[in-house]
């Protein structure tokens, strides 16, 4: 009988394991995404190195996706893999869900890029707006040439709000 007992336990420890087995191994995937974007992005890696690292971080971003839901880093590895492939298209796609989970200003700036890739630049300026309006260390990451203005920019609209006279947000850009 306390054979059967420890079997027992010995089960349903392994049950509530295999959840977690699952999560470790989706965060050592996007670990790997992570650091074969990073050797691109770096420029450790060049020409079809850089390729297949970014299809690696492409691959491996979105296998991590499945298990860890509305993480937004998966998504985020996977849109910028993409926008480096030049697959802006693609990226927008992983964007446009993974900001329908929950908006995080990376999310927007790379939703950004990806619109400016593609050729709308007037989408590009409100996503960068957005982003810098919630957050103002997104500012940091876009070029120098650019700060000035979204910092006037959101300054504008700060000064709006205080005044009582801004209704909402800047808008996220639809396509």
């Amino acid at each position: 009988m306390n054979m059967i007992a420890r079997g027992l336990v010995a089960l349903l420890l392994l049950a509530a394991l295999i959840p977690e087995l699952a999560r470790h191994r989706a965060e050592w995937q996007l670990a790997d995404a992570r650091g074969a974007l990073m050797r691109v992005l770096g420029g450790l890696d060049r020409n079809s190195d850089a390729l297949a690292q970014l299809q690696r971080a492409d691959r491996n971003g979105r296998e991590a996706a499945h298990t860890l839901g509305a993480d937004a880093r998966a998504p985020l590895v996977v849109a910028i893999a993409n926008i480096a492939l030049q697959r802006g298209d693609v990226a927008m796609d992983v964007l446009d869900a993974a900001i329908e989970q929950a908006e995080r200003p990376e999310l927007v700036v790379n939703l950004g890029r990806a619109l400016f890739q593609q050729g709308d630049a007037t989408a590009a300026d409100a996503a960068y707006l957005r982003a810098t309006w919630a957050s103002a260390a997104a500012i940091q990451t876009l070029p120098r040439s650019m700060r000035d203005a979204l910092t006037t920019q959101v300054s504008e609209l700060e000064s709006e709000l205080a005044k009582g006279k801004l209704e909402q947000p800047p808008p996220l850009p639809t396509r």
